[in-house]
């Protein structure tokens, strides 16, 4: 899929890519902004597979693309642009959450994993956060219950709404959403639940002034790993 953000008599084109995760948490928040700053800049976007979006990089066929780290191809070049966490999703109709109330996104209480070895989680089923589990449930010292392992976050956000199980979630997949009355979230005490955001490019590539202000634009996005990096 491919959108147009440009303004009239366009002087200049260039072409972001991002995995459909990143589209609608990310563009809100530096699309806006590119198009004061760059008004006669034409803004391509095109939503691919991470490990696509890679190929296009390195071969320059795009001027950059956003993803989750780690990267398929080695060789890219990339910058780092932020981290985000992983956050423990509860149902509001959970016991803990009677004791500790949900303040926000902006207030989040920290918890020790292992509070919840006898809940029932349901997974994203990913090759990007495939690798992250067996380290936080380890670090925590228990095998989790499984209930369901799902690619579709929204499967998984219905499955906490009902009450059938608890999840580990990008706070990027939250932070835009509308605040859920039946989903309450928390700060997981470890360094497991880390992850890392990059733009690739073309190794050995230059990046023009307006490829810079998009990856400087991008370290100022708001997350609660911010005070972490």
């Amino acid at each position: 899929r491919k959108l147009h953000f440009y303004a009239e008599s366009s002087q200049f084109e260039m072409t972001v890519g991002l995995p459909a995760g990143l589209v609608k948490n990310l563009l809100p928040f530096v699309i806006p902004r590119f198009e004061e700053t760059h008004p006669n800049v034409k803004l391509n976007i095109i939503e691919e597979r991470s490990n696509t979006l890679e190929l296009l990089a390195m071969q320059d066929s795009i001027n950059l693309c956003v993803i989750h780290e780690p990267v398929y191809i080695e060789a890219v070049g990339r910058t780092r642009v932020f981290m985000s966490e992983l956050l423990l999703a509860v149902p509001k109709t959970h016991p803990f959450c009677k004791q500790h109330p949900y303040q926000g996104l902006d207030h989040l209480e920290s918890v020790d994993l292992s509070e919840f070895r006898t809940d029932a989680f349901s997974l994203l089923k990913h090759q990007r956060v495939d690798h992250m589990w067996d380290p936080i449930f380890t670090e925590a010292g228990f095998k989790p219950i499984i209930y369901r392992r799902s690619s579709v976050w929204n499967n998984i956000k219905d499955y906490i709404k009902q009450g059938l199980s608890l999840a580990l979630i990008d706070e990027i997949f939250v932070r835009h959403e509308p605040d859920d009355e039946k989903v309450a979230y928390y700060r997981i005490n470890s360094e497991h639940t880390r992850r890392y955001i990059s733009v690739a490019y073309c190794p050995g590539k230059r990046l023009s002034k307006q490829e810079r202000w998009f990856v400087e634009a991008l370290k100022e996005y708001p997350c609660i790993g911010k005070d972490s990096t």
